[in-house]
């Protein structure tokens, strides 16, 4: 069995296909990889070509002149560019003839293991002393920098190079694309521009990752009237933060991922240090350069962070949200989240929870888990595992919502009693984070990112109605899960403890409002929740990414696309109402592009970011050793795309 594709009458099976990749980070790499494993298992000859204006494999996000400061948000284990042998395996037990790759399975953990017999095997790549030293001092559950893993994504992409099988050619163009269009309506080949020059390429994979987008109003006014003291959304390597004075205030809006990159730059990267205490908490020293921090989201607390569980003894694998149960219920017909999916996830977090919180039920709550796991309707055990915390103290309970905005709805007296609110909380969250084995909040945390990592690939299947993976899945579950388990490293959290004990961070109460004084410039943030709070700053930092909606991206090619009608944002219906969703609308396991009138272009294909309507998770690197279908589902796209391309062949 081979995936599905679209094979042209008209191939000539001689001659090279021509396949342009349009992007050369992270997922145009993958992609890369994916066509050269494919021709050296058929033989087929390929003419690749990636436009890419940074390096090829790191890209724009992952480049590795970025500050030190800018750490991953997953563990050296976790991430890769390129399928293992277990990945590999996985889709040839669903029937795929997926080759292995050429690099012999490459992942960063076994780059990391290895890379002193990797680099000698490429003679034209190196890497610095620094990156070697990092490399030889991490171990599988670090969490590097950024930088680093720009170095492995680099190195896949040389020895991608070294391994190129006879009859394929790999070309890296240093060009921003501005155009692609075909000769035929809706039909290759297909002519793209870039640096001024058209070329002729039998297939187009857009992998565009992160684009800049256009300013909403509210960013464009604030935008309008600060001048440079405003950064909008952005990437933050792409950010001169020495524009920031030191002494001056800075008004951070986000606390998710961004601004552990933004205030990290602002204190250590400026020459301050943390130390640690004897009771095991952390101690900022002031460098004397820092900009005074004023920190704000609407729950009024930073993500949390995420759990350190010593690798084998992490929580169980789940027994109501499994592969098993979300097949049968796929096999259904698309089902509604809140009352289909969401009560499975929420009792393998119950599960997870008691397990920790009364051990002295472990026979109950082992003998619910067995019934779950026995396979058939799950109503049985989670009718008993109602009953069993139904029985416990409602103070006791497991609240989720309540856990993910621990200060939402809390009045405060005075900014003082605030602020230990503040600390109370991410201090307890980043000591349960480093030593979770005792934590029953972290066990559910652990379960939830589970679920939802088995739960990935069925949302691309199709598994939830539109209206459902609209408003329930991505309007209320994904901030939630976000909150909860997707944070940084535990020790960023304990740094932002130790930064608001020093007086260098101040945090608004939830549900802050931020005005600009239009008589000196500046930015006052206030909380309904906290009495007497006057917080304000000259500068004002939106801490986040540009919008991953392509109706909103600011990229040339993207609004060629849309005006040539080869594409436009897929359409959802939600209580009769049609909307743009984020992603463009595509079809096929090859994620062929759709133009404006539904039509698909066959040999125009999409990977990565920009299937964000279709699929969850898009900007989550492939998991190492993943489930073909599930976790590995970026690489899964990028084989059928290759398998795709190479059975279309040149066009006439």
């Amino acid at each position: 069995m081979t995936h599905p594709a679209a094979a042209e009458d008209h191939v000539s099976p001689s001659a090279p296909v021509r396949v342009a990749v349009v992007g050369g980070g992270p997922r145009g790499i993958s992609a890369v990889e994916r066509i050269v494993s494919r021709a050296a298992a058929s033989g087929r000859g390929c003419e690749i070509t990636v436009y890419e204006t940074f390096e090829l494999g790191s890209g724009r996000v992952w480049r590795r002149d970025q500050s030190s400061q800018f750490l991953m948000n997953t563990p050296v284990a976790f991430p890769t560019a390129v399928p293992s042998d277990a990945t590999v395996e996985d889709a040839r037990s669903l029937g795929l003839d997926t080759p292995r790759s050429v690099l012999g399975g490459l992942t960063f953990n076994r780059f990391r293991a290895s890379w002193r017999d990797v680099v000698a095997a490429l003679p034209g790549f190196g890497l610095t002393e620094a990156e070697q030293r990092e490399l030889d001092s991490l171990t599988p559950t670090d969490y590097p920098r950024r930088a680093v893993y720009g170095a492995y994504l680099e190195c896949v992409a040389a020895s991608l190079r070294a391994a190129l099988p006879a009859g394929v050619t790999l070309e890296h163009v240093r060009a921003a694309v501005e155009r692609v269009w075909p000769d035929a309506p809706h039909a290759g080949p297909f002519r793209l521009r870039a640096g001024g020059e058209d070329r002729v390429h039998d297939a187009v994979i857009l992998a565009l990752g992160h684009v800049d987008a256009e300013l909403n109003p509210g960013q464009a006014k604030a935008l309008a009237r600060a001048g440079e003291r405003y950064f909008p959304p952005g990437i933050p390597c792409d950010i001169d933060w020495s524009r920031i004075p030191a002494g001056e205030g800075v008004v951070i809006r986000g606390m998710g991922l961004n601004f552990f990159d933004v205030v990290s730059e602002l204190t250590q990267g400026r020459g301050g240090s943390f130390s640690t205490l004897e009771d095991g908490q952390l101690e900022y020293s002031r460098s004397g350069r820092e900009p005074r921090v004023v920190a704000l989201s609407r729950r009024g607390l930073p993500y949390a962070a995420k759990p350190d569980f010593v690798p084998g003894e992490e929580p169980r694998e789940g027994a109501f949200a499994t592969v098993e149960r979300f097949e049968a219920l796929l096999a259904e017909g698309p089902r509604d989240f809140d009352s289909e999916i969401w009560p499975l996830i929420r009792a393998d977090a119950d599960l997870a929870y008691w397990a920790v919180a009364a051990p002295e039920a472990a026979g109950e709550l082992e003998a619910i888990r067995e019934e779950a796991r026995g396979g058939g309707s799950p109503e049985s055990a989670l009718a008993r595992l109602g009953a069993f915390v139904d029985g416990r103290p409602e103070e006791e309970r497991l609240d989720l919502e309540k856990e993910a905005r621990l200060l939402v709805g809390r009045s405060f007296s005075s900014p003082e009693e605030h602020r230990l609110a503040v600390l109370e909380a991410v201090e307890m969250d980043a000591r349960t984070a480093m030593n979770p084995a005792g934590s029953p909040r972290q066990h559910a945390v652990f379960a939830l990112n589970q679920a939802r990592w088995a739960l990935k690939g069925f949302v691309a299947r199709g598994i939830l109605t539109e209206e459902s993976r609209h408003r329930r899945l991505r309007g209320w579950f994904e901030p939630l899960v976000e909150g909860l388990a997707s944070g940084p490293p535990s020790r960023r959290i304990a740094e932002f403890a130790a930064l608001v004990r020093a007086g260098v961070v101040e945090v608004a109460g939830p549900s802050p409002v931020v005005v600009t004084d239009t008589a000196t410039g500046r930015f006052r943030v206030t909380s309904p929740w906290v009495e007497g709070q006057k917080l304000e700053g000259s500068w004002l930092v939106e801490a986040m990414m540009p919008v991953n909606a392509v109706a909103a991206l600011a990229s040339p090619l993207v609004k060629a696309l849309g005006e040539e009608g080869l594409a436009r944002p897929h359409r959802l219906i939600v209580d009769g109402v049609e909307y743009s969703g984020t992603g463009f609308a595509v079809t096929g396991t090859d994620r062929v592009m759709l133009g404006s009138g539904g039509t698909p272009t066959p040999g125009l294909h999409c990977l990565g970011l920009q299937l964000s309507s279709l699929e969850w998770g898009t900007a989550i690197a492939a998991e190492s050793d993943g489930a073909w279908l599930g976790s590995a589902l970026t690489i899964a796209d990028a084989d059928a795309i290759a398998d795709s391309v190479l059975r279309r062949g040149p066009q006439d």
